[in-house]
């Protein structure tokens, strides 16, 4: 019988990130697109990554030729392909969220601490907004050979989420790079905190409250989905990105199925959106504790009922949260409150 020589393993494949200090430069003006030498100040990235899901992107040229077989013949650089990649897997944290907004608030000088995104604050708006470098280890069991690389200018396009019952919650993030250069090796690896997943369980609950009158209930699925339309800005010989564009369009939404306590909820779905409601949604979940959680609060909500059904004999109810921007006072609030650090997010 034939044998199959594995000559790479998935599992010693590993991506670290550091934020940088603005855009292709950190703290001590060094550019980002040289080697990387901060040897022990890198994070695990925010998902775990399981087999078959890691991207292996390079650097890629595109040319435009012409030779028909004549002495006249032009070969012309005319751009360098997005660098985008895909990290899909269990989450670990939401640090991520930093770059995908640029707007996270950091709160307290303890563990734990308090992560918070809101869209009616000013404070922590970055321009040109923040971006970070990932570092790429990937080691071959069969030679003991390794291969570095860092990819430098890292923004966040979008970001997804999906919680289910007796599922653990999964995150999904689009990183697109500037640059791909050989990296070194840390000295340090980091690795992942002992914090458990987030794993979904019956208690998570949601709060739904128009104007004074509050509707509960069990979450039983949910899909956040944060989208952005930022890109790059791409210029001179080497048509690699100059710097990141900020967002002119935000797409912000949460599929939700819900089991709700009070059925009188069903009247209060699927409102006109030009009639102001005063409606607030938060959806909750923890992951061991109470100082240990993530949680989205919607105000000034405007929801679209999708369907009716019944799981398992209990009667669900599926809607579309968005903010309802026809009314006064609408924002997003994202708060995420664990024991890591300032520095990651």
């Amino acid at each position: 019988m034939a044998t199959i020589d594995m000559h790479f393993n998935e599992s010693e494949n590993y991506w670290y990130y550091i934020p940088e200090f603005s855009y292709r430069i950190i703290a001590d003006g060094r550019l980002q697109d040289a080697i990387n030498l901060a040897t022990d100040s890198f994070f695990p990235i925010p998902v775990r990554m399981e087999s078959g899901q890691s991207p292996l992107v390079r650097k890629s040229k595109e040319w435009d030729s012409k030779n028909m077989l004549s002495k006249y013949k032009t070969n012309r650089q005319i751009g360098v392909q997005d660098i985008m990649m895909i990290f899909s897997g269990i989450v670990v944290n939401r640090s991520w969220l930093a770059f995908l907004s640029d707007q996270i608030v950091h709160i307290g000088e303890t563990a734990p601490y308090t992560h918070t995104h809101d869209t009616s604050e000013t404070m922590g708006i970055n321009n040109p907004p923040k971006t970070f470098a990932l570092l790429n280890v990937k080691l071959n069991p069969k030679t003991a050979n390794i291969k570095i690389l860092l990819y430098t200018g890292c923004y966040v396009k979008s970001y997804s989420e999906t919680g289910s019952v007796n599922q653990f919650v999964t995150g999904t993030w689009e990183v697109h790079a500037s640059n791909e250069v050989t990296g070194a090796a840390l000295n340090t690896y980091p690795t992942l905190s002992t914090s458990q997943y987030f794993s979904f369980g019956e208690g998570f609950t949601y709060t739904f409250v128009k104007g004074e009158t509050p509707y509960t209930g069990v979450i039983k699925s949910y899909t956040f989905k944060y989208d952005t339309d930022k890109r790059l800005n791409k210029g001179m010989t080497s048509l690699l990105g100059l710097s990141v564009l900020p967002s002119n369009e935000t797409d912000v939404s949460l599929l939700i199925q819900i089991a709700p306590y009070d059925y009188t909820i069903i009247d209060e779905l699927e409102t006109d959106p030009l009639t102001a409601s005063a409606k607030v949604f938060t959806m909750k979940i923890a992951r061991n504790s109470v100082s240990d959680y993530f949680q989205i609060v919607f105000t000034k909500a405007f929801e679209k009922f999708i369907g009716l059904s019944y799981l398992e004999g209990v009667m669900v109810l599926d809607f579309e949260i968005m903010m309802n921007t026809d009314e006064s006072g609408h924002k997003l609030v994202i708060t995420e409150v664990n024991a890591d650090g300032s520095t990651r997010y």
